[in-house]
């Protein structure tokens, strides 16, 4: 199951998608269907114990999943709610699966090495692929158009290429912290670079907020003011590499526009927000249905909105009601609290709990990159189920060290 688990992770940026009966179905779908498959598979051959499984975070999952579900019969679209709701039950089940099956600290180091080199490749990828267009064309997709085609690959919307660099960096750092050698941290130095300068060229301005805050809460925790001037070097690199070796790549108006509350991207989203508290207001209970956000906006507002609010919370009242909101943000604090405690709990074991640490970081990245856009598309919702199981795959890990040190 380990290999599987890395076998998804390192394939997930790269992922293929179709539509299959009027369905969107990921390459990484199916590989996480199989792995769910061979869990049960496990379960009823009783190769693993159902009473060693361990279920955190249940009475909010279950609580949210409720609200997914009773959503549906208020939905514009039934169908299609449907369609997300059970994708959302695999999602979670998926969440189950990771924190259970991974019980060993060298596979979960081994994960989170894959997943840095698979994101590093494709940020070597969107670099030169963007690099090699002309000036008209590359602007027309970082400004315009926001879609990176990728030839072998699905389109990628750039704020997902950002989200997904988002996730990956504080992962990369972990690598860095962890190599004692030279040659070791020479390496890891590399791929922050490469995710660096990939997330820069990716003009994603609300991830690039996250990982500022991320890279602060990081580096003040560990280093006090040294490490708030070190978060700050680190932040405005790739940002400085982008201008001094890429001129003809207008960062600099891109950067400034994150205040300019006239611009393009800024008035589309706040008219997104807007149609959502709307939308809110008219089915507060229910919501519209999860993934009817779009219809429902045309159908009771008469407006012309993408698929998404383009903030989690409001998000979750859209789709399922305004107690789908607060029940998320009930599991998210949980977590945080979770988290915390198992941070503190690793007491002498140094990669654990680096881990441990940079896994909190990791998600609070992906959270607040929510509040711009939505974590649960294809290719970041795995990451999202990956790093709210991270803790708890940690503590049981630490458990089992303590036991095995005991006995010894």
């Amino acid at each position: 199951m380990n290999l599987i688990l890395i076998l998804i992770f390192t394939l997930l940026p790269f992922s293929i998608e179709k539509k299959v009966f009027g369905v969107w179905v990921t390459s990484t779908d199916i590989l996480v269907l199989v792995a769910i498959a061979f869990w049960f598979f496990l379960a009823i051959r009783r190769k693993i114990s159902l009473k060693n499984i361990h279920f955190p975070l249940l009475i909010s999952i279950s609580l949210l999943m409720a609200t997914y579900a009773f959503s549906i019969w208020g939905a514009v679209d039934p169908i299609l709610s449907t369609t997300k709701v059970i994708k959302m039950c695999m999602l979670y089940i998926f969440f189950y699966l990771i924190v259970n099956s991974i019980s060993e600290k060298k596979y979960l180091v081994g994960l989170i090495y894959a997943i840095t080199a698979s994101v590093t490749i494709l940020s070597v990828y969107f670099i030169i692929d963007t690099l090699r267009l002309s000036s008209y064309l590359m602007m027309d997709m970082l400004v315009r158009t926001r879609m990176w085609e990728r030839h072998l690959f699905s389109a990628l919307h750039l704020n997902l290429v950002g989200t997904i660099l988002a996730v990956s960096i504080p992962l990369c750092l972990f690598g860095l912290f962890d190599k004692k050698t030279f040659w070791g941290k020479l390496i890891f130095i590399c791929a922050l670079l490469i995710q660096a300068g990939a997330l820069a060229l990716t003009y994603s301005r609300g991830n690039w907020i996250a990982l500022a805050i991320i890279l602060l809460v990081l580096f003040v925790a560990r280093y006090r003011i040294r490490g708030a001037i070190v978060s700050a070097a680190l932040a405005a690199l790739p940002f400085v590499v982008m201008l001094v070796f890429f001129p003809k790549i207008n960062l600099g108006s891109r950067i400034v526009s994150i205040i300019d509350s006239t611009e393009g991207s800024y008035l589309s989203r706040l008219e997104h927000i807007k149609v959502g508290y709307s939308l809110v207001k008219l089915k507060p209970i229910k919501g519209v249905g999860i993934g009817n956000f779009q219809i429902a906006a045309k159908k009771y507002l008469g407006a012309g909105v993408t698929e998404i609010v383009h903030n989690l919370f409001l998000q979750c009242a859209v789709d399922a009601g305004i107690f789908c909101a607060f029940i998320m943000l009930f599991l998210i604090i949980k977590y945080l609290i979770d988290s915390i405690k198992i941070f503190k709990g690793i007491l002498n074991d140094h990669t654990l709990k680096d881990l441990a640490l940079l896994s909190i970081l990791g998600f609070g990245s992906l959270i607040l990159s929510g509040q711009f856009g939505d974590i649960f598309t294809r290719y970041s919702k795995e990451y999202f189920a990956l790093l709210l199981a991270l803790p708890y795959a940690i503590k049981r890990i630490n458990q089992n060290n303590k036991a095995v040190a005991a006995k010894s």
